[in-house]
Formats: C-alpha cells, structure tokens, sequence
C-alpha cells in the first residue's frame, strides 16, 4: 500500500516538502488551528502523520518516504515506472482499516498535489485487502 511519484528528483521533492510542512506548521502561532502533517526523522528515513485538532485520525498511521524504491516498475506493458514511494504503516496499537487507508491516501494526496503539483510527472496508488491487512506485520517495529 503506497502512495507512488514520479518527479524530477526524488531528493529535491522531499526536501521541498519537509520546507513547506516546516514553514506551514510555523506560519500560524499554534498547530492547534490548522489541519497538517507532521514529519518525523528516524534514522535515514522521514515519516509523516497527520494532526488536526480534534481529529480521531491524529497519528493513526504513518507514511514513510522510500526515495530508493526508484527501481520498482509497474505496468511493464505501459513501462510505467514511479521514483519516489510513500508507504503507510499502520501504529501499534492501532489496526489497519479500509477507512484509516483512504483517509490518509487521500488527505496526503491532497496536501502533495495543493501545494507541489508542478514538480510531479505521474502518480499512483495501490491498494488491495491483503496488503492492509498485511500492515499488521509494522505493528513492532522500533520506530513508533
């Protein structure tokens, strides 16, 4: 289950998100009044959960940023082929939901294509059953 991208520089675009996530949760006094992302760096990776007040969906799951995953290729017919993959995770505590993946996908989508629309060629997502229940296999690692 992911979120796929293929932009000019898998590097830059990360970087260029991590700088309007950054700027955009500092233009307002608080986090508190806005709906956002919040990014977290552990180890070589970056990961993102979302945060609005009130809001039931506040670190349910995580997006991982994958730039390394530039070799995976799908639709070999079309040679369509995506350079830049955010995956989700689910918590662990929290279970995997057909409704907890389509928040997220489409929350996040939103936000990318808002605000870092010009910098994107293509875009995909995946989905199927299995890989959601799958997620379950995160629920114990180290970085949440």
């Amino acid at each position: 289950m992911a979120l796929l991208l293929k932009v000019k520089n898998a590097q830059a675009f990360v970087e260029k998100f991590n700088q309007l996530l950054n700027d955009s949760n500092h233009e307002n006094d608080s986090v508190d009044e806005l709906e956002t992302w919040i990014p977290l760096r552990y180890s070589n990776s970056f990961f993102y959960t979302h945060y609005s007040p009130n809001s039931v969906w506040n670190n349910k799951a995580w997006f991982r940023v994958c730039p390394d995953d530039s070799r995976i290729e799908f639709n070999k017919k079309k040679k369509t082929s995506y350079n830049l993959i955010f995956r989700l995770h689910g918590t662990k505590t929290d279970r995997m939901t057909k409704e907890l993946y389509s928040f997220y996908h489409t929350r996040f989508l939103e936000f990318i294509m808002n605000n870092l629309v010009d910098e994107i060629r293509k875009v995909a997502v995946t989905v199927s059953w299995e890989d959601i229940e799958g997620l379950d296999r995160f629920m114990n690692d180290d970085w949440r």
